[in-house]
């Protein structure tokens, strides 16, 4: 089967990612590194891990709450079973916080901004 000379050229050109998603690692990253606008998209994914990593932690600390009021006695209940318990709490939170959440992150990350906003004309003096 011959292919065109175009779709030869875009093929043997384009890098895997390119090919499979459509798109140029180039065209998601278009600053370089150490510029304003690369470094601020650095500082703003960082702040979305941050939030996100407080969100779990709260979630987490909800989850074991809850598990707390539960009774500890019964015909199964070991410190295994508590173990368990623990990591699937974590685990559990980590993946809340990872989809949709219950919006403590976004409202957090609002929140800083709003303020980062109202606090930079005074730093400019």
């Amino acid at each position: 089967m011959a292919y065109p000379i175009s779709a030869v050229t875009a093929v043997s050109t384009a890098r895997p990612a390119d090919a499979m998603f459509g798109h140029s690692a180039a065209s998601l990253h278009p600053t370089e590194p150490g510029t304003a606008v690369s470094d601020s998209v650095a500082e703003e994914r960082k702040l979305d891990q941050a939030c996100e990593d407080f969100e779990s932690v709260f979630i987490e600390t909800m989850l074991k709450s809850a598990r707390a009021s539960l009774p500890k006695d019964g015909l199964f209940s070991s410190e295994a079973e508590n173990n368990m318990n623990e990591m699937l709490d974590s685990e559990l939170a980590q993946q809340m916080a990872r989809g949709s959440g219950i919006g403590l992150a976004k409202f957090i990350k609002e929140d800083v901004l709003r303020k980062n906003r109202q606090v930079r004309p005074c730093a400019s003096r």
